[in-house]
């Protein structure tokens, strides 16, 4: 069940004893606990019936407890675990026999963010059968543009798609970052406006020449000049162009040109899906398909390796990130 569905459904009334929160994006989890903390009891009955705890300052013997006590002056009771994952295996297993038989007036909510609970575990399967168990699966970089235009528009705006993948770009797979910086559109924008790169470099700072998606369409267009002119000003403010992030952004585009090298299909629709670009994008990537030949790619892969290293420190000569980046736009072009 997605997040979407999970809420409706909380929303509807139906309410199970017993919810495990887990997973590797925290944001999802995050915005359930507030669900719960924020609506489940009623502000007036909170003080009595809702409980809120960190698992490194309780024990599970306590969470049971307090689980298991009835409400006063009223007919439910919420008690939330958070950072559960905190807790030693051992420890998190001593909840199975409350989650084998959950108290019917009592919800417990545990929260165990970055990472699973065995699925194949006594406490898992009692769960399951009792109560929820909800994924808050990480993203994917191919999949962080499709999530914006849905959250845009359940916001009241549509979005470019420029504007979309130069957030994903910027921002990375971590959807409380991409939140934030929607919020702030929402805040400036009336609604029903179309989001585009103009406003993102307005109202969220990135800019819409000097970025990596610019820098990736002028190496794969092989345009010397733009390409040297953007390294030179984003070099100009590594802060907001860290060369950590760069290095895997262009070590993936030139992976995924590659790709097209050994594809026997010259459909740009086929090869889109193949490859997991958008197909607003793929003629950036065709592009660099002719302007490359697979030698060269090999080699540009090789190129990027070597500089993640030297930017690491690796046969350090004293090089500044600003003076690494450019060096590297001019080989791999050359």
């Amino acid at each position: 069940m997605k997040y979407e569905q999970l809420a409706y459904s909380l929303e509807r009334g139906d309410i199970k004893p017993i919810y495990l929160l887990e997973g590797q994006e925290p944001y999802f989890i995050d915005e359930l606990v507030h669900w719960f903390s924020h609506t489940y009891i009623p502000e007036a009955e909170r003080d009595f019936n809702q409980d809120v705890f960190y698992a490194m300052d309780v024990t599970p013997e306590q969470v049971i407890d307090i689980s298991k006590s009835f409400p006063m002056m009223s007919e439910k009771r919420l008690v939330i675990l958070k950072e559960a994952q905190q807790w030693r295996k051992n420890q998190l297993d001593k909840l199975l026999e409350y989650a084998e038989a959950p108290s019917d007036s009592t919800v417990l909510v545990i929260a165990h963010k970055g990472k699973k609970v065995d699925k194949r575990s006594k406490l898992a399967k009692a769960i399951n059968k009792n109560g929820f168990i909800f994924e808050s699966k990480a993203f994917y970089d191919n999949e962080i543009p499709g999530w914006i235009k849905q959250y845009v528009q359940n916001l009241g705006f549509t979005i470019t798609e420029q504007a979309s993948h130069l957030l994903s770009e910027y921002l990375g797979t971590e959807i409380g970052k991409h939140v934030n910086e929607l919020k702030k559109l929402q805040i400036n924008l009336e609604p029903g406006h179309v989001i585009n790169e103009h406003d993102i470099e307005k109202y969220v700072g990135i800019s819409k020449d000097y970025n990596t998606f610019e820098l990736i369409k002028a190496l794969g267009h092989r345009n010397v000049d733009k390409a040297n002119m953007i390294a030179k000003r984003m070099g100009e403010n590594m802060k907001d162009h860290p060369i950590q992030l760069i290095l895997p952004t262009l070590a993936g585009f030139y992976g995924k040109v590659m790709a097209i090298h050994f594809e026997k299909t010259i459909n740009r629709q086929d090869i889109s899906r193949k490859i997991g670009v958008s197909m607003y994008f793929i003629g950036d990537y065709m592009a660099a398909h002719q302007n490359y030949p697979a030698k060269k790619i090999f080699e540009n892969i090789s190129i990027i390796r070597d500089f993640d290293l030297r930017s690491k420190g690796w046969n350090g000569s004293g090089t500044t990130e600003s003076e690494l980046l450019q060096e590297l736009v001019y080989l791999l072009m050359h």
